[in-house]
């Protein structure tokens, strides 16, 4: 399995390595990370419809809302549960949602690193489940 897959499924679980990271190389995300001021997490596996969920979510609001979404790291939902902010971790097939993965990107990921990233993703998470809704 590639070096690099493996590395960044470590570093997605691990939210004192995760924001640092992710503020030198992609600080233009930022918006999307958990902060103080986010009122909700909605964060899935890639390919999990994330976009909907996060649009209909917004869509059925009456005022605009922070919410954290898109970063397909478990270190979102771990902060979340660790700063007593509302989540909803996105569920779906996993056949359906690794085999979407790979044809996207066929050269970043084969089917077995889409399928180790799916288990580090939710395996990670195992522990803090009452701490957030499935959806």
């Amino acid at each position: 399995m590639d070096m690099t897959v493996n590395v960044k499924n470590f570093i997605r679980k691990k939210p004192a390595l995760f924001y640092p990271l992710m503020r030198v190389f992609h600080n233009q995300l930022s918006c999307c990370f958990v902060g103080r001021d986010t009122q909700i997490v909605i964060e899935g596996f890639a390919r999990y419809a994330n976009t909907f969920a996060v649009t209909a979510f917004l869509q059925a609001q009456p005022y605009t809302v922070k919410i954290a979404h898109h970063m397909h790291a478990p270190a979102q939902i771990i902060r979340a549960v660790e700063w007593q902010i509302p989540t909803l971790v996105l569920l779906r097939n996993p056949e359906e949602a690794v085999l979407s993965l790979v044809a996207l990107f066929p050269t970043k990921y084969s089917i077995l690193q889409g399928l180790s990233y799916y288990v580090s993703f939710y395996s990670s998470i195992f522990e803090y489940q009452n701490s957030y809704v499935l959806g």
